[in-house]
């Protein structure tokens, strides 16, 4: 059997973990049936760096243009376990990176606000960490704690 045939189709998505004034931003989707909060960001395309597409997403979903950024972590083999997401159905491979400064101010751009409509929603919130610890439906699940730590890690050694 060729192993190569087997072998899942595997999508990155550079994730944007933008963190200002010691809060963190987030969108706070809501849909029908579902309400959650995810960080910015999505997939990177053919011929395109994970770095390009952090600044790609970035620019499209908030009109924001990074100026300094720094990988925090990265998740390999991520299923996502609530349809309702509709994300792709393939595992995904999450690269988190830290943005700390950044040119102009957040607001809906590019598909997202092309898409936004009553029943498909987008709305940008900040949050501190001790807030996000209440937040429930936020996707992937734990992330919070994990990239508390390494933003803590990360301003330890700055």
């Amino acid at each position: 059997m060729n192993n190569t045939a087997s072998k899942k189709k595997i999508r990155n998505r550079a994730t944007a973990v933008i963190y200002k004034d010691e809060k963190l931003l987030l969108f706070r989707r809501v849909k029908p049936n579902a309400e959650y909060f995810v960080f910015p960001g999505g997939g990177v395309n053919d011929g395109e760096t994970v770095e390009d597409a952090l600044h790609r997403e970035v620019e499209e979903e908030l009109t924001l243009k990074i100026i300094n950024y720094k990988h925090l972590l990265s998740i390999n083999n991520l299923k996502i376990d609530n349809v309702a997401i509709n994300y792709p159905t393939e595992d995904q491979d999450h690269h988190y990176y830290l943005v700390t400064d950044f040119h102009g101010i957040p607001e809906l751009g590019g598909s997202e606000k092309e898409s936004a409509s009553e029943s498909n929603q987008y709305h940008i919130e900040w949050f501190t960490f001790d807030e996000l610890k209440n937040v429930e439906n936020i996707y992937p699940r734990n992330i919070a704690g994990m990239l508390k730590q390494k933003i803590l890690q990360t301003e330890l050694c700055a």
